[in-house]
Order: structure tokens, then C-alpha cells, then sequence
């Protein structure tokens, strides 16, 4: 039992958690998997592998959801066991936050995603379980990276069959489970996130993301 509870980890929650304000809005967790799951949704569709909105829409997988990514790999070390232990504190708050927020992604992951193959549903005990040990997660924040890299890349086609290939599965039900996570704003940070929200439909040059 004591190996168990020196594996299994949880994020740091022993001490007071301030309020998170990110100096650029545009870079936060919520924001950057939530616009992701949209070009993600859109690249399945295929209807940005063939438009003149291939490239824009690929250079903000390749900057801001790898930029993403990396921090929640270097967050990762904020991370403590079950009984608190931090492994280390002494990371930026914004980049612990980023680690935290996949892993409470990848703890929602079974509950959460959905698929036509599956009536009842993902086990919790499946491809899609939550890691319990820091070198876990860290297998699986550099499995979405290799992933979004092969979308970028072209080498994921459209309309594939997720269930046929598990770390794009992974990686597409990460980015829906995490697009559908409640995250509470000011107005300020609401106001702010509308007007990125504006800027990155702009980017996209009128597609509509509805699909």
C-alpha cells in the first residue's frame, strides 16, 4: 500500500490557491484547449486541411498548443503524492496551472468522452485512464504533442477512425473533455477572453466553426 500512495500523485492542493491572473489571456490553459478542440474539430471535418486557412490555423497548433503542452510538461514537477509531498515549487505559477489543469483534463477523460462505438461509455481502467505516477503523465502530455505535431504535419486525415488509432483518439478527447471543463472568469477576464475569441475567428479568415 505505502508504494501505491508514493506513486499515485495529485496536484498540490495543501496550501492557499491564489487567483491566477495570466499576463496574456490568449496563452491561458482553458483558452488555448478550448480554441484547439475547435481547429481540431475543424481539421477532422477537413475543412481546413485544403483552404487557404491551413496555415494559420496549423501555426496556432505548432505555437500556442505545443507552447501549451510544453509548459504542462515542465508544470508537471509541481505535481506531490498523496500525502502532499511537493516534489518541487519553485515553477512559475502560470506554468503550474498548466500542469494542473491537463491533469484534472486527463482525471475527466473516461467519465467524460464520448464515442459511437461505445454505449456505455470509456473504462475507467481503459486507453483513456488517467495517469497515477509523474512519468505517466508525462507519456501522455508528450503523446498529444507527437499528435498535434502529425496533425500539422498533415499525417492525420480527416474523418479517420479515432478508435482505430488510440493516442489520436487520446489526443482529440483531451481537447473535447477539456474544451467542456467549467472555468470561472471575472468580467474582466470574460470581457478580455471575448475579444481573443474575436481575434482568433478573425484568424480563420470567416470559417465557420460551428461544425
Amino acid at each position: 500500500m505505502a508504494d501505491i500512495e508514493k506513486d499515485f500523485f495529485v496536484p498540490h492542493q495543501s496550501e492557499f490557491q491564489p487567483v491566477i491572473g495570466y499576463r496574456e489571456m490568449e496563452k491561458s490553459p482553458h483558452f488555448v484547449v478550448r480554441q484547439t478542440h475547435t481547429l481540431l474539430g475543424l481539421y477532422y471535418q477537413g475543412v481546413i486541411r485544403n483552404s487557404g486557412n491551413s496555415k494559420p490555423a496549423k501555426d496556432y497548433l505548432h505555437d500556442f498548443t505545443l507552447g501549451y503542452l510544453e509548459a504542462a510538461e515542465e508544470g508537471s514537477s509541481t505535481l506531490c503524492n498523496q500525502i502532499g509531498e511537493i516534489i518541487t515549487s519553485d515553477i512559475d505559477l502560470e506554468t503550474r496551472e498548466a500542469a494542473h489543469y491537463a491533469f484534472v483534463v486527463f482525471a475527466y477523460l473516461p467519465d467524460k468522452a464520448r464515442s459511437p462505438y461505445l454505449a456505455k461509455g470509456f473504462s475507467r481502467k481503459g486507453m483513456l485512464k488517467a495517469p497515477t505516477t509523474q512519468r505517466q503523465f508525462l507519456t501522455r502530455i508528450k503523446e498529444l504533442r507527437v499528435v498535434i505535431q502529425q496533425v500539422v504535419a498533415g499525417e492525420v486525415k480527416p474523418h479517420t477512425t479515432l478508435e482505430a488509432r488510440p493516442p489520436v483518439l487520446r489526443t482529440f478527447k483531451f481537447f473535447e473533455v477539456g474544451n467542456e471543463l467549467p472555468v470561472k472568469l471575472t468580467n474582466d477576464e470574460k470581457k478580455q477572453e471575448q475579444l481573443e475569441r474575436e481575434k482568433f475567428n478573425d484568424l480563420l479568415g470567416g470559417i465557420d466553426i460551428s461544425l
